[in-house]
């Protein structure tokens, strides 16, 4: 079924879950190579987050890390993936997941949609979901994160672990309520 996309980036008539509405905060394609992709400035006005990328390294395969409003505090920061396994203390200061490079053949980007419940509650600290894959789905994965901290999402940096992200790499930001 086909969905109406509104001026305001909304998604018509979606249903998920309950969630009715995805609205559009800001989208990035990058047109040269980059060091990361930084998302400032989010909006206060959602409930949940999903974050939709479309990544590539300009080197080897890698993870991509994910830190939150700039906090590098690696304890801050756990993961487990669908095996079970905690992932947490090889991630460093940051969420991370999986992005093809030179090791993919030629114009295989890795897909991630990341979802960020509660951002901008102060009571809890805040708790990720994220489905990603690539070389074409030899990396499919679902994992399970936290950034331990309470305060508000204001800001998403995305980064690899070694290189940049190739040019043609994309993230695009959604507000859920």
């Amino acid at each position: 079924m086909l969905r109406e996309i509104t001026s305001q980036g909304q998604i018509k008539g979606l249903n998920v879950a309950g969630i009715s509405d995805f609205t559009k905060i800001v989208e990035i394609l990058l047109a040269a190579d980059a060091v990361s992709i930084d998302l400032t400035s989010i909006p206060q006005t959602y409930t949940h987050l999903r974050l939709v990328l479309s990544l590539r390294n300009t080197g080897t395969n890698a993870n991509v890390r994910i830190m939150m409003n700039g906090d590098a505090t690696a304890a801050n920061y756990g993961s487990w993936n669908s095996a079970g396994s905690n992932a947490g203390t090889s991630l460093g200061a940051q969420i991370g997941v999986f992005v093809p490079g030179s090791g993919a053949a030629a114009g295989i980007f890795g897909g991630q949609w990341i979802d960020l419940a509660d951002y901008r509650r102060t009571d809890r600290v805040k708790v990720l979901w994220t489905s990603h894959g690539g070389s074409p789905l030899a990396n499919a994965n679902f994992v399970f994160s936290q950034w331990a901290s309470t305060a508000a999402i204001n800001r998403l940096t995305i980064t690899p672990e070694a290189n940049n992200l190739l040019a043609g790499s994309h993230a695009t930001l959604y507000g859920i309520n």
